[in-house]
């Protein structure tokens, strides 16, 4: 399990994005993120386009649509999540979880990962434990 500091300027892009998207969460109140493969295109997209990875904060009992990355670059934020939660990127046929220690402002907070695989895609849940212990996904 990989303890992380949210703003580190000399980052790659991808570290820097990841950690930005679970500061974002913890901020809005999120209890979990969820990213995932657009079940369908956009309509702005060109004919042939692959859709969009989604990215979803759970807020108040309801997913959340809060961005969406083009999908070629999903699997660099899947392997990011698995590096960060000591998760092998060899094993993505089979559901894995794991946990992360998020410190953020001289606070910790542990969440928890599940990799599921959703059709021919993969869907990534990351658990978000509230002030009194508990993760409500």
């Amino acid at each position: 399990m990989e303890r992380v500091d949210v703003v580190e300027v000399d980052q790659p892009i991808v570290v820097q994005f990841v950690n930005k998207v679970l500061a974002d969460a913890i901020h809005r109140g999120a209890s979990a993120i969820r990213f995932r493969v657009a079940s369908k295109p956009l309509p702005l997209l060109e004919a042939g386009e692959n859709p969009p990875a989604d990215i979803h904060y759970y807020i108040d009992g309801d997913y959340v649509l809060i961005d969406a990355v083009r999908r070629q670059f999903y699997p660099a934020i899947a392997n990011r999540l698995r590096i960060m939660a000591g998760l092998s990127y060899w094993k993505m046929d089979k559901r894995q979880t794991g946990q992360i220690q998020l410190t953020m402002d001289g606070v910790c907070y542990p969440l928890s990962v599940s990799f599921e695989k959703v059709d021919k895609d993969e869907e990534i849940v990351v658990g978000i434990t509230t002030d009194s212990g508990t993760s409500s996904v």
